[in-house]
């Protein structure tokens, strides 16, 4: 792209900031998020330390917001709160499509974000509030991860997988 030199055009926020914005957008927008994310994540030049420092924390963030997501959902759909209906689909939806972006980054990131990514994957669906969304988050990391395009790294996250099922089947085993 032909923007301007080195970097005078970036606005950063403090990292502090990243989880309510994403939030917020989530909210409003999840497809448009993704897009973000994925243009935000591919233009960080992480062999830089500071911007590997950025893009660590845009998955942290991210990682973050999931899971936040993914308790809201639960307590909804818990009725703790007594809401029903409408507010509960989108407040599933907005869970939904947290969780996938997280995944879906899965075989995009930069080769020194992955086994960060991988963990915090992992983590947020083995540590999902309800059975049933611990169920839903290991089926679209599986989808991600098979659905992926980068034949490259695909090998290594079938893998990966595979030892994920073992430690979720595990986890799963000791929770009875």
């Amino acid at each position: 792209g032909g923007g301007g030199g080195g970097g005078e055009a970036h606005v950063l926020l403090p990292r502090s900031s990243l989880p309510q914005l994403l939030t917020a957008a989530a909210r409003l927008a999840p497809s448009a998020v993704a897009a973000l994310l994925r243009t935000s994540l591919g233009r960080l030049r992480v062999e830089r330390r500071d911007e590997l420092g950025r893009a660590r924390a845009v998955v942290g963030a991210l990682l973050e917001v999931a899971r936040g997501l993914l308790g809201e959902e639960a307590a909804v759909a818990g009725g703790g709160e007594g809401r029903e209906g409408e507010e509960a689909a989108a407040t599933s939806a907005v869970a939904t499509a947290a969780c996938s972006l997280a995944f879906e980054l899965l075989p995009l990131v930069a080769d020194p974000l992955l086994p960060e990514l991988q963990h915090g994957a992992l983590a947020l669906a083995l540590a999902a509030p309800q059975p049933w969304q611990r169920e839903r988050c290991l089926s679209q990391l599986r989808d991600a991860v098979c659905s992926s395009h980068n034949h490259a790294r695909k090998p290594g996250l079938v893998r990966w997988m595979l030892e994920v099922h073992g430690v979720a089947r595990g986890t799963a085993k000791s929770r009875l």
